[in-house]
């Protein structure tokens, strides 16, 4: 059941439930196989699902070989699906099978993340077409992903995507395909960026194909895909061209057969100053915006500002106007933020936005701008205790705006997500935010032994899709790794 809460409670929740474990085996241990978790707050498990592979094979077939089948679905949530929606206006899917509200379920357990890091990519989602979506992950280093039927049920095995991979991003297209695209290093100054394009049924459609033209010294964790209405897509990343430069972004449109349109990618913006968190928005008509972090000042100087910053192209990603900071974002501090089209045309922003003095507080802001960054509506805006991700999903009218906490204590860390609904003129249909989530990250069980749970990537991703409804995806800690969970709603 979804309570309503501000944030703040997050810190009372975490020390009930160490009490409730006798000081901190809450969630440490995996559940019996086949055991249903039923999404209550704390809880660090789903059902248990089969073990991942301990390693990736490099990218080749289609499919690795059969892995060990995975849980068996929870039964859909009581009521009538939904009827079949009408196409996206996004470019995105149309999720044209009935969608059954599901989960908590777990997609995988015994994930083996690296670290709880603030870098650590938790797992993505992506709404398919035909109604399902895929899950991916990281396991070991490698990139492993796993479909999953309209009702949360596993369709197939996993897919070992590649071998090694530092963050990634995955994109159900319009023609029912989905398309996934990730980073890796092969040594200094040898960073790149890879796809691969899949059949809804998990076929193999296009092998490893390079998105980058020539090796970075870096690229930043805000890689973005998003799908076009033509059955192509987008893929958009921020690198650093040398050790000491700064990051800028760039953007390649593909076609539905994963062709390059065009010769090269296109800067995003002309101006100096890093450019990070690259979130594509698809429109309609074809065009796409794309917003941007954009770091101006100088720290030796007097210090950096932070502002989101929105910039409209064409569908062959020539610049269609100025880039457009959104004023109401800017902060003297960097800090997460989401987009996503609206059924209207325009586009929704979320942000957590970063404490301006030491006597005021962080807030989990939103405001919709259109496609060439104008503002479209008031700020919105409730004062939390901190934000580090920050997800957004369209909605019928407006869109949903997700937000997590995470907190450390001496036993353990915990992280919160919770939601608030926007509607097309950005006012909240509530005061507080609800909550989605809670989860462990990981949780000491004894200090003396070193025994712990976990660890988890902290991060999440919500997949939405034009019928309004989403599949949230995250990582949970318990005694073997970390369970990667998959909600739908």
């Amino acid at each position: 059941m979804r309570s309503e809460k501000t944030l703040a409670s997050v810190t009372t929740l975490f020390a009930l439930v160490l009490a409730a474990c006798g000081g901190g085996g809450g969630g440490g241990t995996a559940p019996a196989p086949g055991a249903a978790s039923e999404g209550t707050a704390g809880a660090a498990s789903a059902p248990a699902a089969a073990s991942n592979p301990a390693s990736a094979p490099a990218p080749g077939p289609a499919t690795t070989p059969p892995a060990a089948s995975g849980p068996a679905a929870l039964p859909p949530a009581a009521g009538p699906a939904s009827p079949a929606p009408p196409p996206a206006a996004g470019g995105g899917t149309s999720n044209g099978a009935q969608f059954a509200a599901f989960g908590p379920l777990a997609v995988a357990s015994s994930v083996a993340f690296a670290s709880i890091g603030a870098s650590t990519a938790g797992p993505k989602a992506a709404r398919l077409a035909q109604g399902g979506a895929v899950i991916a992950w990281t396991q070991a280093g490698a990139l492993i992903a796993q479909l999953i039927d309209a009702a949360g049920g596993p369709v197939g095995p996993q897919l070992a995507v590649a071998s090694q991979a530092t963050i990634f991003s995955v994109a159900g297209t319009s023609n029912g395909e989905w398309v996934i695209a990730w980073s890796a290093s092969s040594g200094p100054a040898a960073a790149t960026v890879q796809m691969r394009r899949y059949s809804a049924s998990g076929a193999l459609l296009q092998d490893t194909t390079s998105v980058t033209t020539a090796p970075a010294a870096a690229i930043d964790a805000g890689l973005d895909v998003a799908a076009a209405p033509d059955g192509g897509h987008a893929v958009a990343w921020s690198a650093q061209s040398t050790a000491a430069g700064p990051r800028q972004i760039l953007v390649q449109r593909f076609s539905a057969n994963g062709a390059a349109v065009g010769s090269a990618p296109t800067v995003a913006n002309e101006t100096q100053g890093d450019q990070a968190q690259p979130r594509i928005v698809p429109l309609a008509d074809g065009s796409l915006v794309l917003t941007w972090l954009q770091t101006q000042g100088d720290a030796a100087l007097g210090g950096l500002s932070f502002t989101i910053t929105t910039r409209p192209f064409s569908g062959l990603t020539a610049p269609l106007a100025a880039a457009r900071g959104v004023a109401a974002s800017a902060a003297a501090a960097t800090f997460p933020f989401a987009a996503a089209p609206l059924a209207d045309g325009r586009v929704g922003l979320a942000w957590g936005q970063p404490a301006s003095t030491s006597s005021s507080s962080p807030q989990a802001r939103w405001q919709i701008v259109d496609a060439q960054g104008n503002p479209e509506s008031v700020i919105g805006g409730i004062t939390v205790l901190q934000i580090d991700s920050v997800a957004i999903a369209r909605a019928d009218r407006g869109f949903t705006a997700f937000f997590q906490t995470v907190i450390g204590e001496r036993r353990g860390t915990t992280a919160s997500i919770n939601s608030i609904a926007v509607n097309n003129d950005a006012v909240a249909a509530a005061t507080v935010l609800t909550q989605e989530v809670d989860r462990t990250l990981n949780l000491v069980v004894s200090p003396t032994l070193g025994i712990f749970t976990g660890p988890a990537a902290p991060g999440f991703a919500v997949a939405g899709g034009s019928d309004g409804r989403y599949v949230l995806t995250y990582a949970s800690a318990t005694a073997n790794g970390a369970d990667v969970i998959a909600l739908g709603k």
